[in-house]
């Protein structure tokens, strides 16, 4: 409901209001037809969704199996673990690669930096050093929007020129490698864009998707320092 009007995104009922559950299961009428761009919907609202259906799940199994709730076990054998903290080894590894540079300005890194998830651990909780992007305060500024078109196609050409020195970084720090999966959600990700997506370049600066966005190996256009803010 939008104040007093029914708009429906997700599917439309067709039930009445007050219908029972069983009633529909007992009559064949328990399923609903999804309405066209409903995917590109839920990618959009995805950060919001993910935590909400990721309670209610466990939720479940912990009533069906009798498992006690407050058990962090549970959650984390269902959806994996929080993230981890990032060893000094890695950070400096990556931070070699990106030559001590934020990788989204370009600007010099001052300090240790910050190690941001390019695709947003609250999106795909992804922790593989393929993800893993070292930022100045750019990092706080995309939060956990998607990155403009021309991150994107630096991120792809970093993995596909670094493939195999981000795989040594994380043999180095004994941390996880897995480019297959980590270029094939971004790549889902970014395929199932719907118009109007606001995808971050910097600062509070976006822009907005036409739609589905393929990545291509190119650098695309470096940010001067000042335009990091």
């Amino acid at each position: 409901m939008v104040g007093q009007l029914l708009a429906p995104f997700l599917y439309h009922a067709d039930w009445k209001e007050g219908t029972t559950v069983s009633s529909l299961r007992r009559s064949g009428a328990d399923r609903v037809r999804l309405l066209p761009g409903v995917a590109d919907r839920l990618v959009v609202l995805g950060p919001m969704l993910r935590p909400l259906i990721e309670l209610h799940w466990t939720n479940d199994v912990a009533r069906w199996t009798g498992v006690n709730l407050e058990d962090d076990a549970l959650r984390a054998h269902l959806f994996g673990r929080e993230r981890a903290s990032f060893p000094a080894r890695l950070v400096g590894g990556i931070r070699d690669l990106q030559d001590g540079a934020c990788f989204y300005c370009g600007h010099p890194i001052r300090g240790r930096g910050q190690v941001d998830h390019f695709l947003a651990w609250s999106r795909w909780p992804n922790d593989a050093v393929e993800n893993l992007v070292l930022a100045d305060r750019c990092n706080g500024a995309k939060s956990d929007h998607l990155g403009a078109v021309a991150h994107l196609n630096r991120w792809t050409t970093r993995l596909g020129e670094h493939g195999s020195d981000l795989d040594d970084i994380a043999t180095s720090a004994s941390w996880r490698s897995d480019p297959a999966r980590s270029r094939a959600l971004v790549a889902t990700t970014y395929s199932r864009l719907a118009a109007g997506t606001p995808l971050w370049v910097h600062g509070t600066t976006f822009e907005m998707a036409g739609g589905p966005v393929h990545a291509s190996e190119d650098r695309g256009p470096t940010l001067s320092a000042t335009e990091c803010r």
